[in-house]
């Protein structure tokens, strides 16, 4: 048996649109197979979604054929403006 931390964990959290149907998907942080988020660093917290969305899991299993959002806090924009100039 596999331990937990060998698989990649993604939340996700439906955002509607103004008929209340689906139209995108909210991709969070989650560490563990608990519901919840224990987030230390806010900048590694949104690398491992972006990640995990992307490499481990793939956009078509996280979010289907909807749209998807990430939260990025400030301190990971301003580390990855300057890596991109």
């Amino acid at each position: 048996m596999s331990d937990a931390a060998d698989h990649p964990f993604l939340g996700r959290q439906g955002v509607l649109d103004r008929e209340q149907r689906l139209f995108a998907y909210e991709l969070l942080f989650r560490n563990g197979t608990r519901n919840a988020a224990d987030v230390t660093d806010g900048v590694q917290a949104t690398a491992t979604v972006i990640a995990n969305a992307f490499s481990e899991l793939g956009v078509e299993a996280a979010l289907g054929d909807c749209h998807g959002f990430i939260n990025v806090d400030e301190p990971f924009f301003q580390r990855h403006a300057r890596t991109a100039a």
